[in-house]
């Protein structure tokens, strides 16, 4: 989450219960080294998104630590995701700059996405916990932007509403049910395809990366930032900032 000065953010890690006594020390020792980690008492595993979005939620909501320092915003980004919270935060303070900071749902908004009544896949939706024939529209992994006026008012209606599954459906669903619509922005659509690194530095987000090439990408930005060849199209160094 992001504090109201630009240059202050904080990042926290959801997960479930480690598989094993081995993993579940490491996880402890990292949260307790760096403080950096939300975790749950259920297993983690590939399906368990919404339900770490749900804790999430309700934690943020409810403990004073992060009210303190009085956060504006919620990034939301999936665990297989570069940020360039340089070039982002320096985007945010311009489009949203005081005064414009609530009632904030941005990101890659779906419209028309109907639910998937298939039990043999994962992203299947019984009718019995989602009887519609459509969702409402909403912003779609792997990021997503929240201000914080809204964390409060979703989580007073995460006891109301079943689970449906899918965590970005969910909040989408969520945002329907308080009257807030989605806003989209094409910085949060994801490019595919080779980059070269002084493309990857006006880029917010790159998704879809192994562990160990979300750290070569953040290499590549960090030495990019002070090539020469990269200076006109930094972001935050330039009056012509796309919005």
């Amino acid at each position: 989450f992001i504090n109201s000065r630009p240059h202050l953010w904080r990042v926290l890690f959801t997960t479930g219960s480690g598989r094993g006594a081995n993993l579940q020390r490491e996880i402890e020792e990292e949260a307790r080294e760096f403080g950096d980690i939300l975790q749950f008492r259920f297993l983690d595993t590939p399906h368990s998104g919404q339900r770490k979005t749900m804790g999430a939620l309700m934690e943020l909501n409810e403990d004073a630590q992060f009210q303190r320092c009085k956060p504006k915003f919620l990034l939301k980004v999936t665990d297989d995701t570069f940020v360039n919270m340089p070039a982002f935060v320096h985007w945010l303070a311009a489009k949203f700059p005081a005064g414009k900071q609530t009632g904030l749902y941005v990101g890659h908004t779906v419209h028309g996405d109907v639910p998937d009544r298939n039990p043999q896949r994962t992203g299947y939706v019984s009718e019995s916990i989602y009887p519609y024939p459509a969702f409402p529209d909403y912003n779609k992994n792997p990021a997503y932007l929240i201000s914080w006026d809204l964390i409060p008012r979703l989580a007073g209606e995460i006891p109301k509403l079943e689970p449906i599954g899918v965590d970005d459906v969910y909040i989408g669903v969520l945002m329907a049910r308080i009257g807030v619509r989605p806003q989209f922005n094409d910085h949060f659509v994801m490019l595919e395809g080779p980059m070269d690194v002084c493309m990857h530095l006006r880029m917010f987000f790159i998704s879809h990366l192994p562990p160990v090439e979300v750290l070569n990408v953040f290499e590549r930005n960090s030495q990019g930032r002070r090539l020469n060849e990269c200076k006109d199209v930094l972001p935050y160094h330039s009056d012509k900032l796309d919005l």
